[in-house]
């Protein structure tokens, strides 16, 4: 594999974490607030699955 291909998955595995990070702040924020807890509780719940989701991908394709 050249550079470039072996620095897409390093790329992607570092998305996947921040991802992660901004689904656990959305959820801290959901829990925090009275008035906007379901909202930010949803954006919390996309933000993990498109985490989960792109991580199940880089595994497939890289691994």
């Amino acid at each position: 594999m050249n550079k470039k291909e072996n620095l897409l998955p390093q790329i992607l595995k570092i998305l996947v974490w921040i991802l992660i990070i901004a689904s656990v702040g959305a959820l801290w924020i959901s829990l925090r607030s009275s008035i906007y807890s379901f909202e930010y509780g949803i954006i919390a719940l996309s933000l993990w699955i498109g985490a989960l989701g792109l991580n199940y991908l880089v595994k497939k394709k890289f691994n």
